[in-house]
């Protein structure tokens, strides 16, 4: 993959440091060039959701804090949404109303684009999932059938509770909040994408830590049947077993294998399929992943945005935005990726509080 710096006189303009006016190219393995600028500036931004007008709504991962809208005729100035929420990271649009995963609280804004500038009060749609802080924020995604799906990580790094709620993917009615459990085994996943044409869900999932710099991989998965077992916590990846839970199996145990496999701590966080027309061919139905980086590796890895191409539906993974990581020194961690109305690739940083923008340009 190679890349190229917008440079302003002798000074390398970092990616954390755009200004609005700003750009970095991005040249992929066969010459097609693309332009990166920071489209608006949030603090601790996490998950995104767009309405078709383009008011893009982000989350956070802070205590007693708003989301914010982001007005494309302005996003220089982005408004404040709600207050004294709770890590309000996961956000999803469903028929005008903006729904919002905040810890153990599912809330509802209706008509959100008619009453967002107004401190619009929520509508609670549960408040019964657990309180644990650890993996306790979530993603929303919203599947074929409109039901709310977002991860319930575990309330650890490795271990095994009697809650059945833990380390599992829900599947929720917005209308009643009633909820049951989609898929059993999985860590914490903080990303989740429905695929345009199977319209099955995929999903990232964090591996757990302290077993080694390149054990166990981030992993893509896919749901082919619900309430399956995707491993965790007594298999990692394909087939390593857990040191300590891998023997407490159960007898005749199934589970499903990762589709991709993302180096160790990579931090594999929100995913997107590219149903845009704007990039070349290549990538359509490609899913493009964010990676947040490592924090408990010798070096670091991640710190990017990669893609899967298929091809005979054969995945192939690929970095595709490598320039928040300089040896150790990062500038930023993208944490969520989506596809914005005019085919461009908009992506989440909530180190930098940013929202960047990735137009293509043109091949060689």
């Amino acid at each position: 993959m190679r890349t190229a710096h917008l440079v302003v006189g002798l000074l390398l303009i970092s990616s954390a440091n755009l200004a609005l006016s700003e750009s970095v190219s991005i040249v992929d393995d066969d010459g097609e060039v693309f332009e990166l600028t920071t489209y608006a500036t949030v603090p601790n931004a996490r998950q995104m959701a767009l309405t078709e007008s383009g008011i893009l709504f982000v989350g956070s991962r802070l205590r007693n804090t708003s989301i914010h809208a982001i007005d494309p005729k302005n996003p220089e100035e982005p408004v404040a949404v709600g207050t004294g929420l709770t890590m309000p990271s996961g956000l999803a649009l469903l028929d005008g109303d903006l729904y919002v995963a905040a810890h153990n609280r599912i809330l509802k804004y209706e008509n959100i684009e008619e009453h967002y500038k107004e401190s619009p009060e929520p509508v609670l749609i549960s408040d019964d999932l657990p309180s644990a802080w650890h993996h306790g924020w979530k993603y929303l995604s919203i599947g074929p059938e409109n039901f709310l799906y977002f991860n319930v990580g575990a309330p650890c790094n490795i271990c095994l509770r009697e809650e059945e709620i833990y380390a599992t993917i829900v599947k929720m009615d917005p209308e009643n909040g009633d909820s049951e459990v989609y898929a059993h085994g999985v860590r914490n996943s903080v990303g989740s994408a429905w695929h345009p044409i199977t319209k099955k869900m995929w999903f990232s999932d964090n591996g757990g830590d302290n077993l080694g710099d390149d054990i166990p991989p981030e992993e893509i998965n896919v749901v082919d049947q619900p309430g399956s077992h995707y491993g965790y916590p007594f298999i990692h990846g394909d087939d390593y077993e857990d040191p300590t839970f891998g023997e407490r199996q159960p007898e005749d145990f199934e589970y499903v294998k990762p589709v991709v496999k993302i180096q160790a701590h990579s931090a594999a966080l929100g995913i997107a399929f590219y149903t845009g027309n704007q990039f070349p061919e290549k990538y359509k139905n490609a899913l493009f992943i964010a990676e947040r980086g490592s924090w408990n590796r010798t070096s670091k890895v991640g710190y990017r945005v990669s893609v899967v191409l298929f091809e005979n539906d054969k995945p192939t993974y690929k970095p595709f935005i490598d320039i928040w990581l300089d040896g150790d020194e990062y500038t930023g961690r993208p944490n969520d990726v989506l596809v914005a109305n005019d085919g461009s690739l908009l992506i989440a940083d909530d180190f930098a509080g940013k929202i960047y923008q990735v137009r293509y340009k043109s091949g060689d």
